[in-house]
């Protein structure tokens, strides 16, 4: 397994509980003790497979935060950076995409409230008593390593299915570029020998994001808006 980019984030996780308890939990999900995973009523849950008379666990994990009437504004800044998308299904995490997150303070990325958000949210059927057991670790891990290999699934930790985002994403890109095929038409630009795939990459790099920021943008943390230089890069 290649090194984990997202693990890190989550030390303060793996500095709140017995190593052993970590250990145990990385074996299991490394040898796919989590069989299934949902995004359901505000929370992610996962069956994850148990020993003993516990044939499965049902662990319920809460979410860093609550994305999911901003998922056009996400899906806005994906179709900003097709890269990133690109990067996405080809299983690589794009330097500008980590520093995008950080830079924003998006909460996909845990903070040091992260702990205290598990130990009150996170819920399993198993019978410790402490909130993070194995089968809650387990479940994060895989989560963590899922994101790893597909870095828009990051977003599940913010309440975001990334099937859904993405359609979203395309959908954006979609009506822009056919708004910008109209509005070409209608000054007599159209030039018919232009390449379809570089009508799309012009159409998305022409959004004025400045513009978007300035009178549209969406702040789902409270925070900070995206940052983007002209050109469809970050500040």
């Amino acid at each position: 397994m290649k090194k984990s980019v997202l693990e890190p984030f989550w030390r303060p996780v793996w500095n709140a509980v017995d190593k052993a308890r970590v250990r145990k939990a990385r074996q299991e999900a490394k040898a796919g003790a989590v069989v299934h995973v949902e995004l359901v009523r505000g929370e992610i849950w996962a069956q994850v497979r148990a020993s003993g008379p516990r044939r499965s666990c049902q662990v319920a994990l809460p979410l860093l935060a609550h994305y999911e009437e901003h998922i056009e504004a996400v899906a806005k800044w994906l179709a900003m950076r097709p890269d990133w998308m690109a990067a996405h299904f080809a299983g690589e995490w794009d330097p500008e995409y980590v520093a995008f997150l950080k830079s924003n303070r998006l909460d996909v990325l845990p903070d040091d409230s992260v702990v205290d958000k598990l130990r009150w949210g996170a819920k399993c059927t198993c019978d410790d008593s402490d909130p993070l057991c194995v089968h809650v670790l387990t479940a994060l891990l895989h989560l963590i390593w899922e994101a790893d290999e597909h870095p828009l699934r990051v977003f599940r930790f913010v309440g975001l299915d990334e099937e859904l985002l993405l359609d979203a994403a395309h959908g954006w890109t979609a009506r822009w570029v056919r708004s910008t095929k109209a509005d070409s038409r209608g000054a007599g630009a159209t030039d018919p020998t232009t390449d379809p795939i570089e009508q799309v990459t012009d159409a998305v790099s022409a959004w004025n994001v400045a513009i978007w920021l300035k009178g549209a943008g969406t702040n789902p943390v409270g925070r900070l808006v995206p940052h983007f230089r002209t050109g469809d890069r970050m500040e």
